[in-house]
């Protein structure tokens, strides 16, 4: 005989699984014993004919063979069932989705973290194609439906949905969940609610408020956790403990409920025996006392339970004012920062009050410009202290309608907490993959990536920041590409506090040389074996104007994090020994490099800092991301506005470089003109399409002709500065900072392209009159015009210029030239041309024919042949 049971008080999901297993199981019969769900009852007082079960004393216990187990592991809920698998009589399989641990899952249990168990059984039934009835599905869907409290239980997942909807593709009537779920509580189950409620008491355990309820009771009430349920309904409770006693019973039953993820409740009374999901478990405890089970569960709760605290999520250092500043200090303080209000101080840095930006704004706007923060500041100050747990945070802000609530110590403010910081904290709390992602450790990723000197630099970092008492991060575009896999030696690292400071103190363990620079709180350290560290301390950022150069002031990692430019250079590793590795993500930065999508941290970015949109385009190539929507219409608000015009020529030519370093800079450049940049950047440029193949040649020449004294910027420009409108280079001059010689280049080119271009198309050209032409334009811009006009005989005679004729020297030298008693002077360099310009027609192949031809060249020079040389 096979039989399928569950744990005492039978309901929806219990009776639904078990039902389940019947028809995955055919010849499978269903046993109940104890209490049964009152909502279970009616239901199977009116359907119960379709869905027959035994009694406990109506088995046959000798003949039963295979015993499956749902909704509970624990064999002691299982009465004689459990005696029989206890004594290995029988062969069982377990089905349960309540979260173990891994001693109490055997071979012989099935397990998923689903919201109702009747969830698994349902996966199966559908793998297995078994017809359901519309009356068979509408009980497994009360199944699903009552376990996951109707979907809005935490436990609830996708998976339960989609059994749902299978279910009622099945024909499952929706209508009679309301009617047979619904918490209609017998009079019985009325008289314990309002006990409860007038013998419950609070206690704050580890910062959490948890509500205790002790009742003895005659006899044992059948759906206890249905009042339990109603309770939490009705009541603001965040944490529930009933603990019933039942008089001429040895025992005593708990049930227990929460709403914070931090109070694991299977784990608690998983301690006491008994078992559940985190947000609801109960347990059976025999031979101990109501209040002797109250204090165990006080002591397990102060062992476990660890909420986050005002320490953890608060912001500091704060920005503070005293009460003589002026409305209008506090003013351009509140705007610089960004804050909706300020903390007032007394001379010794004890809090007195706050200043509410709306009050601010108002005195300002009454002219009161120059009256003390004294006279408008709130003195009914709400604190907190270090240790105030979240939850008491949150109350506090619902209870007095505050937005910031200041830490304090000893009257001193240590740091400031505002409602974006509690949802912030809250939303970490409650979603799991955010709180996972918030905690990663990339220790292996580090190790991966860097050499072992660098790791054992790094190790010493470590070590020197935690003696010190600083706390140091990697931060920036390494921790991007760590986490991305591209070398990136740099070593960019933010420290908590006086950064230079640090620098010299780890310059005393690894030497070299530090570098500060005060007025942003910057250092360099090169060290003895030649390694640079970049360390800043963590710091805010404000711009007086667009473009300009930052105001600097001390910040947290947080708000240094958030100065960034994008959300994938906005994370930071830890090199704390004790937390060495851990990410911190403060804005969602590894989610968007999973996605490959570029995003700022905030509308005004661009505006801040225009060169940021060039940037946009360098990561969006570089790294194949996608500017997202958001992002991009920022950006092209920027170009419309002419932001970019505000960035001074030596940022612009160092972000345009770091651009033409990569090796197809030619698409970026296209990019930053469809953007429509390309008048910000370059006045009097435009980009072709036939640019693409001219610059696949010109990029083939780099690795053929020696481009070491070439301009870098002229040689990758040389297209778009070969085509520009003449009239545009004075503002391009001023645009990119170019030298008189870059100038001049670009000048000359512009003015004899067309004649220099048009004569080397002539038929007959003698090599001299050819090196006559090219010479007028700079290697540059000769590679340009190769590229150009590639397969022509204007290409051929350029790279025969190139080849042959560009790097060749005249036989004879000014010495040779003294020989001839000719007085020193420019005319040295007109004779040494004609003998250059000879030896390309091939006239001149040795000093001696050199000789010969000075000679003959001075001859024509005095009878007046050549009177124009």
């Amino acid at each position: 005989m096979r039989i399928v049971v569950s744990h005492e008080g039978t309901d929806f999901d219990a009776f639904a699984s078990m039902f389940a297993v019947t028809k995955l199981f055919p010849g499978t019969r269903i046993v109940v014993w104890g209490s049964m769900n009152p909502n279970v009852r009616h239901f199977l007082s009116l359907c119960g004919t379709f869905f027959p079960f035994l009694s406990e004393k109506e088995v046959n216990w000798h003949e039963v063979t295979t015993i499956y187990v749902v909704d509970t592991v624990y064999l002691e809920r299982l009465g004689k069932a459990g005696d029989l698998i206890r004594a290995g009589r029988v062969e069982y399989f377990i089905f349960d989705h309540h979260p173990l641990g891994k001693d109490e899952i055997s071979p012989h249990t099935f397990v998923k973290h689903y919201g109702a168990c009747t969830t698994i059984l349902v996966e199966k039934l559908r793998e297995m194609g078994v017809p359901l009835s519309p009356l068979e599905a509408t009980l497994l869907l009360l199944g699903i439906y009552e376990d996951t409290g109707s979907f809005t239980f935490p436990t609830t997942t996708a998976a339960d949905f989609s059994a749902a909807s299978f279910l009622l593709s099945k024909g499952a009537l929706v209508g009679y969940v309301s009617r047979f779920t619904k918490i209609l509580l017998t009079e019985k189950q009325e008289q314990v609610l309002r006990e409860i409620t007038q013998t419950i008491t609070v206690e704050h355990i580890n910062g959490v408020p948890v509500h205790f309820s002790v009742l003895s009771l005659r006899e044992y009430v059948e759906g206890l956790s249905l009042v339990v349920h109603r309770l939490m309904e009705s009541e603001d409770i965040e944490v529930f403990f009933g603990i019933f006693a039942i008089e001429n019973e040895n025992k005593v039953h708990v049930i227990a409920r929460s709403r914070l993820s931090e109070v694991r409740l299977n784990e608690i009374l998983g301690n006491l025996g008994g078992g559940g999901h985190q947000s609801a478990a109960s347990a059976t405890i025999r031979h101990r006392s109501p209040e002797e089970v109250r204090r165990e569960i006080q002591s397990l709760l102060r062992q476990s339970v660890s909420l986050t605290r005002a320490m953890d999520i608060m912001s500091h250092p704060v920005k503070t004012v005293t009460p003589e500043t002026t409305m209008e200090e506090a003013f351009a303080t509140l705007m610089r920062f960004g804050f909706s209000g300020l903390p007032v101080v007394d001379e010794e840095g004890k809090i007195v009050g706050l200043i509410a930006r709306r009050d601010v704004e108002r005195a300002m706007h009454h002219g009161l410009r120059k009256a003390p923060v004294r006279s408008f500041m709130s003195t009914d100050l709400v604190t907190v202290g270090p240790e105030a747990s979240l939850v008491e945070i949150r109350n506090l802000m619902v209870e007095r309608d505050v937005g910031r609530i200041p830490v304090v110590k000893n009257g001193r403010i240590l740091g400031i907490i505002t409602r974006s910081d509690v949802l912030r904290a809250m939303h970490r709390r409650e979603n799991f993959s955010v709180q996972d992602l918030a905690c990663i450790s990339l220790t292996e990723k580090l190790y991966l990536h860097f050499g072992p000197e660098t790791m054992n630099l790094l190790g010493t970092v470590a070590e020197v920041a935690k003696r010190a008492g600083f706390m140091v991060y990697l931060v920036g575009g390494v921790v991007r590409d760590i986490i991305l896999g591209v070398p990136n030696e740099d070593l960019d690292l933010v420290v908590e506090g006086d950064a230079i400071a640090f620098a010299h103190l780890l310059k005393q363990y690894l030497g070299g040389k530090v570098v500060p620079y005060p007025p942003f709180g910057t250092a360099i350290l090169f060290s003895k074996d030649g390694k640079r560290i970049d360390l800043a301390s963590a710091r805010h950022e404000f711009y007086a104007f667009p473009g300009a150069p930052p105001q600097v002031e001390y910040a947290n990692l947080r708000r240094d994090l958030f100065r960034r430019d994008f959300t994938v250079n906005a994370m930071a590793i830890s090199l704390h020994p004790e937390s060495f590795g851990r990410l911190f993500d403060f804005f969602g930065g590894l989610r968007d490099l999973e996605r490959k999508v570029l995003r700022v941290l905030h509308p005004l970015s661009f505006v801040e800092d225009p060169a940021r949109a060039i940037r946009a385009v360098r990561f969006e190539g570089k790294y194949g991301f996608s500017i997202e929507p958001f992002t991009l219409s920022l950006l092209k608000q920027t170009v419309r506005e002419g932001f970019l015009l505000k960035i001074k020529p030596d940022r612009l030519k160092e972000e345009l470089s770091l651009i033409l370093a990569l090796p197809d800079f030619p698409r970026y450049l296209s990019r930053m003109y469809q953007l429509d940049m390309f008048p910000s950047l370059f006045p009097g440029c435009i980009w072709k399409v036939e640019f693409e193949e001219v610059y696949n040649r010109l990029l083939s020449f780099l690795s053929v002709y020696d481009t070491s004294s070439c301009d870098p910027l002229l040689l990758k420009l040389s297209p778009l500065l070969g085509s520009m409108n003449p009239e545009c280079l004075g503002d391009l001059r001023t645009r990119l900072s170019l030298s008189k010689r870059s100038v001049q280049k670009i000048a000359t080119f512009l003015e004899q392209k067309e004649y220099v271009v048009q004569e080397l198309r002539r038929s007959f050209l003698r090599n001299s009159e050819i090196y006559t032409l090219c010479s007028l334009f700079s290697l540059e811009f000769l590679l340009f015009l190769l590229a150009e006009y590639h397969g022509s005989i204007v290409a051929e005679r350029i790279k025969r210029y190139l080849e042959e004729w560009r790097n060749m020297k005249p036989v004879l030298s000014g010495h040779a030239l003294k020989a001839f008693g000719i007085p020193e002077g420019p005319v040295y360099g007109r004779i040494l041309r004609e003998v250059l310009l000879a030896q390309v027609d091939g006239e001149i192949h040795t000093p001696e024919e050199g000789r010969e031809f000075v000679h003959s060249f001075l001859e024509r020079m005095r009878n007046g042949k050549r009177a124009d040389f």
